[in-house]
């Protein structure tokens, strides 16, 4: 088996869409609306939506395995601290270390960049995500509601200290 984590270019958008696409739906509608989930997905997930993304200096890590894509996680360095704004295994390939070696990516990504640490937000009704964060060592830092048009986004702001 051959496993890499490399880089995502503008050529590797349909990977990352392909990946969003079998988790997205899945994962959220235990937490949010379908019309939630169908607004942000159209918000985030769209090739031209991606494609800014990276040109606003976002970057994204491509997870495979036998050339097949199984995850990805995107980072921005925002000042001294580097941002995860997405991080998704597929559904199959979910609780095999993926996310975690996505994760570490990003630890020793930030640590090249002289961050001070690493933050995501994450939904206060992602149980299962919360948990999988605290396990590799963030803690929740702050609670904030964040305005998106006529939704309402319930996060936690979460921390790794580097």
């Amino acid at each position: 088996m051959s496993a890499n984590i490399y880089k995502a270019t503008i050529a590797d958008i349909p990977k990352i869409i392909a990946i969003a696409d079998k988790v997205w739906v899945a994962h959220y509608s235990k937490i949010i609306s379908q019309e939630q989930i169908e607004y942000m997905y159209a918000l985030m997930y769209s090739a031209n939506a991606l494609s800014q993304q990276m040109q606003d200096g976002h970057s994204f890590f491509i997870y495979e395995e036998n050339e097949m894509p199984l995850g990805f996680v995107s980072m921005k360095l925002d000042k001294d601290i580097v941002k995860i704004p997405k991080l998704y295994v597929s559904i199959e390939a979910q609780g095999k270390g993926i996310g975690k070696k996505l994760v570490e990516k990003i630890i020793s990504e930030a640590k090249s960049q002289h961050a001070i640490s690493v933050q995501l937000n994450v939904n206060r009704f992602n149980t299962e995500s919360i948990a999988f964060y605290k396990k590799l060592g963030f803690q929740i830092i702050e609670t904030i509601d964040i305005p998106l048009d006529k939704f309402l986004l319930e996060d936690y702001v979460m921390n790794f200290e580097l």
